[in-house]
């Protein structure tokens, strides 16, 4: 059986818990981004880019953050394609797990 890859955000003295844990050891910025992605099976570049300026990131270094993190962690990736861009939808249940 996989190890967790949803790891618990502990609160410190500078900086309060944050609500939901971060996936695949990613930080939280990018656990959101994930957290997004795995809500559909298939999204156009366009509305990633979107989702990806509104959350102040890079739309190609978010994904190959979160692919890395998915590679290091479910040997997959989550996201392929350029556009459309696929989403894992079987790796959603290991994901979040």
């Amino acid at each position: 059986m996989p190890e967790s890859v949803a790891t618990p955000v502990k609160e410190t003295d500078s900086e309060p818990a944050e609500l939901a844990p971060r996936l695949l050891g990613l930080d939280a910025e990018h656990s959101a981004f994930l957290r997004v992605l795995l809500t559909r099976p298939s999204w156009s570049r366009a509305e990633l880019s979107d989702i990806a300026a509104d959350m102040e990131m890079m739309l190609d270094g978010a994904l190959e953050r979160v692919n890395e993190a998915a590679l290091d962690k479910l040997d997959a990736r989550i996201a392929e394609g350029d556009d459309p861009i696929e989403i894992a939808q079987d790796l959603l249940e290991r994901t979040i797990a």
